[in-house]
């Protein structure tokens, strides 16, 4: 096997585990729905969806490190040549459309599960509803600036994202994650207000309202990625994340498993309720 550099090392792995994860946590969904003969919602499909383009995504840095590196490597370093860096900004231009595909499709795949477990009440269903609208137009947004940060849009890998050509990636990244940030914290807060009303028990509504704020473990991440961007001034940068620095080094991926997991572990505990869960 050919010696890769410790980011390529690490985050080939990161990517292996946990695309296993993710798979597994999406297997688990499925099975659980059809061994309770439910019928497999949109939802369900979306979340699935969304781990194929993840797996797309985790497929291109795999690649890039065993095909197309000529070292092996994940790495900004002007040591390996302007043909090295080149190839990596492509990958990395392209990675990141299919990240924010991805990534959005989770948000609408926990949405449209909403959507479908308070079925019955209105307040709920145009809360849901408009921040169905809010992902997509983030999504729409975030990929305009993906990829016409640079003018013209070649100089992201011709020019190595030279600030002369380019916006200045760690802002961009910056204002990616605040923006996700709100909306995640949207998503999360949606299940809040309706949980207490529901004819559980105070020890299952607090089981219940757990499960639905797992996703609440990743936000304190979103500002560390933008303030360790913004500190860093470099203008090169893998998609979503800055995977050449210590600290955040594999927050997207495991981003992308919490929220399979936090969807999955909602879809398992969807006949709780004997009041809107039924409507699933």
């Amino acid at each position: 096997m050919a010696t890769l550099t410790k980011s390529a090392r690490d985050n080939f792995a990161v990517c292996v585990f946990m695309l296993t994860l993710a798979t597994a946590s999406v297997l688990v969904r499925f099975l659980t729905r059809l061994s309770h003969h439910h019928t497999l919602l949109a939802a369900d499909w979306m979340c699935l969806a969304s781990l194929c383009l993840f797996a797309v995504y985790c497929a291109l840095i795999i690649d890039f490190i065993f095909n197309v590196s000529q070292f092996h490597a994940l790495d900004v370093n002007p040591a390996f040549g302007l043909a090295e860096l080149v190839n990596l900004s492509k990958t990395a231009f392209i990675a990141e459309i299919f990240f924010g595909t991805s990534l959005t499709s989770i948000k609408l795949s926990i949405l449209w599960f909403y959507h479908t477990l308070f079925s019955v009440n209105d307040t709920m269903l145009r809360v849901t509803r408009g921040t169905a609208i809010l992902c997509v137009m983030w999504y729409i947004t975030v990929t305009f600036i993906i990829v016409f940060q640079c003018n013209p849009i070649s100089a992201y890998w011709d020019s190595v994202d030279s600030p002369l050509y380019c916006m200045s990636s760690p802002r961009v990244l910056l204002g990616y994650e605040m923006s996700n940030l709100f909306l995640d914290v949207i998503i999360l807060c949606i299940p809040v207000t309706i949980v207490p009303r529901l004819h559980l028990s105070t020890p299952k509504k607090a089981t219940v309202l757990g499960i639905f704020l797992l996703g609440a473990l990743q936000l304190p991440i979103h500002p560390l990625v933008g303030h360790n961007a913004i500190g860093s001034g470099d203008h090169l940068r893998l998609p979503a994340d800055v995977w050449f620095r210590d600290a955040p080094a594999h927050y997207e991926p495991i981003r992308i498993h919490k929220k399979l997991v936090h969807d999955d572990e909602v879809a398992l505990d969807e006949q709780v309720d004997n009041g809107p869960a039924q409507q699933c």
